[in-house]
């Protein structure tokens, strides 16, 4: 199996500098997963890569959350992408160990952040412009 890489596009960037700056972290962390994958590297390996996912996005929608207090919507989807993460990362856990993660899960994988930031992410970046001081955890 050949993965490539998740490349950072102009269509990812939102214009909030904090958020497109841990956006492009995630995408790091998610592109070692993927490398890993291709590369066999083993089930242990590939389990702290995906707690390491998991550690990041949490403080990553942390912050979301803040600047969106009063979006439940938006926490709502934060919630089922952990669980998504959560669920792909042990299938990859348990392919890895029988030799090689398989295709869907990798593809699963590619695009898991991806729609998030062009989709509902994008929808609130209009609202959040302008208040970064909030997003960096002070007051507006």
């Amino acid at each position: 199996m050949t993965t490539r890489s998740l490349t950072w596009t102009d269509d990812l960037t939102l214009g909030i500098d904090d958020i497109d700056r841990e956006h492009r972290g995630l995408m790091e962390v998610v592109n070692e997963i993927l490398v890993a994958c291709d590369s066999g590297l083993d089930s242990a390996m590939l389990g702290a890569l995906f707690a390491q996912l998991r550690k990041s996005s949490l403080a990553h929608f942390a912050r979301e959350e803040r600047m969106l207090a009063d979006t439940l919507q938006h926490r709502q989807e934060h919630a089922e992408l952990i669980e998504q993460l959560d669920r792909i990362g042990a299938q990859a856990v348990r392919e890895a160990e029988g030799g090689e993660v398989a295709d869907a899960t990798v593809i699963f994988l590619r695009h898991w952040l991806t729609s998030h930031i062009v989709g509902p992410d994008r929808g609130y970046s209009g609202y959040v412009k302008g208040r970064e001081k909030r997003i960096r955890g002070g007051a507006e």
